[in-house]
């Protein structure tokens, strides 16, 4: 195992939060004994090692359990996701798209009546942040993210996706935590901007393979909330693969800054590259990672 963070929770606590995720959902218990897999890395968003899961499946749902604290972080209706994508290809293949039966309203409260089924009822730092109703697939997605302050934690939330005719729950994600983070700024918009462009004149060329850039523009720098990572570190290579591996998160408040560039490459001419994002530290001044 890595250094840090160690999984503690047991076949039987993972068995007991998939047989919570069955009954939340209303679904008939088949016989079959559901597999509990050995705990695993769960990573955030943009690739931190931020705990364990261990996930218990059947052939009717798929459960991620934390490790370590028991909260369901995912699960997946296999049944009734099958069923509505059948139901979304066959219109399309008509031509025909959906329209809403439910009202936003109506969503919600079934979204919130299934997490308090669950025991997770978002806290109160965490809110709604979207809804909407998608006339292809049928189905509504709600999105609650947290926030610390004030200020948006941008890898923790709860997202989950409802199916419009039948009412089912397809997909619940939840990736917040207890986590706390320092939230004081010490460091200027201004400094960070000139931080973050020091940091991308040392990381751009192996991002390239050392071949020429143009930076074209930057956005101004935003504050939110992160897990430090190491996608912008100077040389990769020079942690430790245990190190790499380790579970043991921390939460930055950081500037967020984004640039656009392009590159010269000897073989293919003039090409445009995706945005890199570069997380500066609020308080520190420190890069803390970032995202490609």
């Amino acid at each position: 195992m890595a250094a840090g963070i160690e999984p503690t929770l047991g076949e039987e606590g993972a068995l007991a939060a998939y047989a919570k995720a069955a009954k939340a959902l209303g679904t008939a218990e088949s016989g079959e004994k559901p597999s509990v897999s050995e705990a695993a890395v769960r990573f955030s968003e943009w690739a931190t090692n931020v705990g364990w899961i261990r996930t218990v499946q059947s052939g009717q749902i798929v459960v991620d359990v934390d490790a370590n604290s028991g909260v369901i972080r995912c699960i997946t209706n296999k049944a009734a996701r099958t069923k509505s994508e059948a139901s979304a290809e066959s219109r399309l293949k008509e031509g025909k798209g959906f329209a809403p039966t439910r009202l936003p309203k109506e969503v919600i409260d079934a979204a919130e009546k299934f997490c308090l089924a669950l025991g997770q009822r978002p806290a109160r730092d965490v809110r709604l942040r979207v809804i909407q109703f998608d006339e292809k697939r049928g189905v509504w997605d709600l999105g609650w993210a947290r926030y610390i302050d004030g200020y948006l934690f941008d890898e923790e939330g709860v997202g989950i996706t409802i199916d419009d005719q039948t009412g089912d729950l397809l997909v619940y994600l939840n990736s917040t935590t207890t986590m706390t983070c320092n939230t004081e700024v010490r460091v200027s918009a201004t400094k960070a901007l000139s931080i973050a462009r020091d940091r991308m004149t040392k990381v751009l060329p192996n991002l390239v393979g050392n071949e020429p850039f143009e930076m074209k523009s930057s956005e101004e720098p935003v504050l939110y909330i992160v897990y430090a990572n190491d996608l912008l570190g100077e040389s990769r290579a020079a942690v430790p693969a245990a190190a790499q591996q380790a579970v043991s998160p921390h939460a930055h408040l950081v500037y967020a800054v984004r640039f656009d560039f392009s590159y010269v490459g000897r073989e293919t001419g003039h090409r445009i590259r995706g945005p890199v994002t570069v997380w500066v530290d609020a308080a520190s001044g420190m890069v803390i990672g970032g995202r490609l």
